[in-house]
């Protein structure tokens, strides 16, 4: 029995701690200098049609630019199968057209997979159009510390902007963070 004690309370220590790094992690950058590229990652398209959470990062993408007249943001995302268009030509889509940002603001990144793909494909962006090595990296708030480690990875200096969930969504998709971050670990 104490084996297993010990095992559980590792376990509910480890979440904590990783709760705590997340929470932590999702805070808003202050302090951004002005019209830094922004990356805005890609998630879930469902028939062609972004995912509601998608949809958040999208709108927090949209009030940057609003915010920073002369930001570009990088549309990062491939596809997730054969039937629907790339996360990142959805977000393109609805930024042109429901949002009426510029076609010449928007740069698509269509390759990526993973988050890790979307930072290193970013940064060939970045490298290519001269953008130097700072980024706004857009993303929900539970999944900001892990992107900012793999920013951080790939020679990005990273700012934090983060769309929200609602709660039950937070928790699902927290849950799912603690074990992407056991692997993070090892590496």
């Amino acid at each position: 029995m104490t084996v297993l004690y010990v095992i559980i309370t590792i376990i509910i220590a480890y979440c904590i701690v990783a709760s705590a790094l997340m929470i932590n992690g999702a805070r808003e950058s202050r302090n951004i200098p002005p019209d830094t590229v922004g990356i805005v990652l890609g998630c879930t398209v469902r028939d062609n049609e972004p995912s509601p959470m998608l949809l958040k990062r999208c709108d927090r993408g949209y009030r940057y630019l609003k915010e920073n007249e002369n930001a570009v943001l990088i549309l990062s995302g491939g596809r997730e199968d054969e039937i629907n268009r790339s996360e990142a030509q959805v977000m393109f889509d609805y930024l042109t057209q429901e949002k009426g940002i510029e076609a010449s603001r928007l740069i698509i990144e269509n390759q990526s997979r993973t988050t890790v793909e979307n930072m290193v494909f970013s940064k060939r962006i970045m490298d290519e159009k001269g953008f130097g090595n700072r980024a706004v990296i857009i993303t929900t708030n539970f999944h900001a510390f892990r992107s900012k480690i793999y920013a951080k990875r790939e020679g990005i200096e990273p700012y934090n902007l983060c769309s929200r969930l609602s709660a039950s969504t937070f928790l699902r998709n927290v849950v799912r963070e603690w074990i992407v971050l056991l692997g993070l670990m090892k590496k």
